[in-house]
């Protein structure tokens, strides 16, 4: 099954966070099977973002670095039947972020599980069956 990581999913793994081992045996036996891992670009700058502010660039860089480098790959997709879809996501789900609408709408379009902690807000799509999210914790 390919994945679509969620930035939380992300950094979970690299912080070591509760979740973040769930998150390494998925990207592992997804990459080991031949299977697509994915990070939309807006997912990728929430990762850029959150070790620029926690760290600094040269870091933030570095991670993002070592995420293709084991073969993670990051999909600027924005044409506009991908960017149509993020909209109705985020029309209908006002309270996700558009960077999770934008990682939903990649899972979508490659027909790929969402890995992402944001249990909270991503339940409710859950439970209409939106798209194959998994939650880490």
């Amino acid at each position: 099954m390919s994945l679509v990581l969620d930035s939380s999913a992300v950094i979970a793994l690299l912080k070591n966070e509760n979740g973040g081992a769930f998150v390494g045996e998925k990207i592992e036996n997804a990459l080991a099977a031949g299977q697509n891992v994915a990070l939309h670009s807006l997912n990728s700058i929430e990762i850029f973002y959150e070790y620029s502010r926690a760290a600094d660039v040269l870091t933030a860089r570095r991670v993002l670095q070592d995420l293709a480098a084991i073969g993670i790959v990051t999909c600027p997709d924005l044409d506009t039947d991908f960017c149509e879809d993020v909209a109705q996501l985020k029309a209908h789900w006002i309270r996700v972020s558009l960077a999770d609408c934008c990682g939903l709408a990649l899972s979508r379009r490659l027909d790929a599980e969402f890995l992402t902690a944001d249990r909270h807000e991503l339940a409710p799509l859950f439970a209409a069956q939106i798209a194959r999210i998994i939650f880490i914790r």
